[in-house]
């Protein structure tokens, strides 16, 4: 199972810069397994338009993603493995590179600093201020990857 899903993830990040990738992995009613199911959707019309609005931090955010999590966690019983938001897909390097982040005073600030500083431009495509975060972003991923391989960092294991 883990063969196929890498294979699929390789597939969808070869799709065109249009496409997104969504990774779920749930527990089987009444088992202990877990099966992978991977999500490929296409944006429809292309470029896509928008104002870069970022927010400053709001400090009531962790609790509502806990009374948000909790609702989630009773609905889905026992087949939610683990509840995040990252506000974005759910994917081991999105978790990783939060964490990290999380972890990292200087490589959130840097992030946050570029964040500013790409949304004071006036983008004709959302995928170009995406892609505009890249480099630091693989630069940050690197550090991350590092720090997760001493084992500082434990992800989701599947079965």
């Amino acid at each position: 199972m883990a063969d196929l899903t890498r294979r699929a993830t390789n597939r969808m990040r070869a799709l065109s810069s249009t496409s997104h990738t969504s990774h779920m992995a749930r527990r089987v009613p009444g088992g202990g397994a877990f099966y992978s199911c991977l999500v490929a959707f296409e944006l429809i019309g292309g470029i896509e338009k928008r104002a870069i609005v970022l927010v400053p931090y709001d400090d009531a955010w962790p609790q509502a993603f806990e009374r948000e999590r909790r609702r989630i966690a009773a609905a889905l019983g026992e087949m939610a493995i683990r509840i995040d938001h990252i506000g974005s897909d759910w994917e081991r390097r999105h978790l990783l590179f939060r964490d990290w982040l999380r972890h990292d005073t200087r490589d959130r600030e840097a992030y946050a600093e570029l964040k500013q500083s790409l949304a004071q431009r006036d983008w004709q495509d959302m995928n170009a201020y995406a892609s505009a975060k890249g480099p630091l972003i693989e630069q940050i991923t690197a550090r991350a990857e590092k720090w997760a391989a001493q084992g500082a960092w434990r992800e989701l294991e599947e079965s």
